[in-house]
């Protein structure tokens, strides 16, 4: 990303949107995603921080639960369509256009830190994460979701855009993950809890700092 200005980010593929209103497919794989991550840890009285929100397909819900959640994303795009979500609905607003390699916040600021499908799109997924352990509070949270190497869905492109309406397949960066990657890149925290998510295209954990 050396070179290009935050606000030239667009938004490539709109999660919120593709859950709503996409292929059946779409629809059934992200609700099943979603639902996995909001159950993945107690959020209640916890202050969270979703790095890479996308239009929010994870902020909106939290927010709805009245759960204290800031935003951060890099498209200007991505940051105002959430708020035209978050405006129907009649709840606040609370997100800053950043990079997630230089977070606008004192250390630490947060219990939970959120990064859902982020790190697979990122060239320098280990500055995110230093990122996230300064922020985060002592005893704090990351809650992960990648994409697992080895489901079909995953390791042919093809069957991503027949099962979707995403138009940059070919362009965007989505690294595959395993677990044991994912175990290297958190050095630093302890590993609290992992499974296999969204009918087993993800990985989804839980690392904690100590």
């Amino acid at each position: 990303m050396e070179g290009v200005k935050i606000d030239d980010h667009k938004m490539d593929y709109d999660f919120r949107k593709a859950m709503y209103n996409g292929k059946i497919s779409e629809r059934i794989f992200h609700k099943k995603r979603v639902n996995d991550i909001l159950n993945l840890v107690n959020y209640s009285e916890k202050k969270v921080l979703d790095l890479g929100c996308n239009s929010g397909i994870i902020l909106i819900p939290l927010t709805e639960k009245n759960i204290d959640v800031i935003g951060a994303e890099i498209s200007t795009e991505s940051i105002n369509q959430m708020k035209n979500y978050l405006y129907e609905k009649a709840l606040p607003f609370k997100a800053v256009l950043c990079d997630g390699k230089s977070l606008p916040y004192k250390n630490n600021s947060f219990d939970i830190v959120l990064l859902t499908d982020v790190l697979e799109h990122v060239a320098l997924p280990s500055v995110f994460i230093e990122e996230a352990w300064r922020v985060l509070n002592k005893k704090g949270e990351v809650v992960v979701s990648v994409p697992w190497e080895h489901h079909p869905i995953v390791k042919f492109a093809f069957l991503r855009k027949l099962l979707s309406r995403r138009n940059d397949i070919d362009d965007s960066l989505d690294v595959p993950f395993s677990l044991s990657m994912l175990k290297e890149l958190f050095v630093k925290f302890r590993l609290k809890r992992s499974f296999y998510g969204a009918y087993w295209a993800d990985i989804c954990a839980v690392f904690k700092k100590e």
